[in-house]
């Protein structure tokens, strides 16, 4: 908490609340009876009311256990109404869609099925994430057009629900060269992060088969930049 406060601005246009996010997974149980919570309950929110009043704009409770909502019940029933709206509990099916209605995906953690991966040196949250959709049942492809050659693309997928299958491969413009399948088709359960050298123009073609009943959500982004070949590297070193 004190950490958050510390990056908030109360000037105009400054951020002034920020949104909390609680992973009670493999949290230990209470070691005390329900009864004995309340006078604790009653501390935990005459604290927060008094310390952080209305910094907080939502929190999200994510893989909360049975016993969290009877302890969820004690602390609420000291709140107000407008403290009570800002909680929000998400199953672990859904953790993505629900953290999308208030976090866009580049900066939603990896392991909750966004974009954001620790110390990443590839993308920032300021690169450009497109959004498609898959209807049920049927196959979308996307196109990473490359006008020119000696390039290394690096593209990321991110699939909301995942359960689908993913497929990837380059295309080059001229006719005459050959196609390369850089990854058959197979399942993935997470953010799909690959890149590959090309000498020549062409595209990246992603293909993403939804075999659900559901339609699924589909987020991209890609950036390249000029490689020189380790071998041209070596040779000039040589040199």
């Amino acid at each position: 908490m004190e950490k958050s406060i510390k990056k908030l601005s109360f000037k105009i246009g400054g951020v002034d609340s920020f949104l909390l996010i609680s992973d009670m997974k493999n949290a230990p149980g209470p070691t005390n009876r329900i009864s004995e919570l309340d006078p604790i309950s009653k501390d935990v929110v005459s604290i927060f009311q008094q310390y952080y009043p209305e910094l907080i704009y939502k929190h999200i409770v994510i893989n909360a256990p049975f016993w969290y909502y009877m302890y969820h019940g004690l602390i609420t029933h000291y709140c107000s109404h407008g403290t009570r709206k800002k909680f929000v509990f998400s199953r672990p099916h859904n953790l993505t869609e629900t953290l999308l209605k208030y976090i866009p995906p580049e900066n939603i953690p990896l392991q909750y099925g966004g974009l954001r991966r620790a110390n990443d040196q590839e993308f920032t949250s300021e690169d450009v994430v497109l959004e498609f959709g898959i209807r049920a049942g049927a196959v979308s492809t996307f196109q990473l057009p490359l006008s020119e050659g000696k390039v290394t693309i690096t593209w990321e997928v991110m699939v909301v629900g995942w359960d689908v299958t993913y497929k990837d491969e380059f295309i080059p413009d001229d006719e005459g060269s050959y196609k390369i399948l850089l990854h058959k088709e197979k399942k993935i359960e997470e953010s799909v992060r690959n890149s590959f050298y090309i000498n020549e123009p062409g595209k990246i073609l992603i293909s993403i088969k939804n075999g659900t009943y559901m339609k699924k959500r589909v987020f991209i982004r890609h950036k390249s930049k000029i490689t020189l070949p380790v071998y041209m590297s070596i040779c000039e070193q040589n040199q």
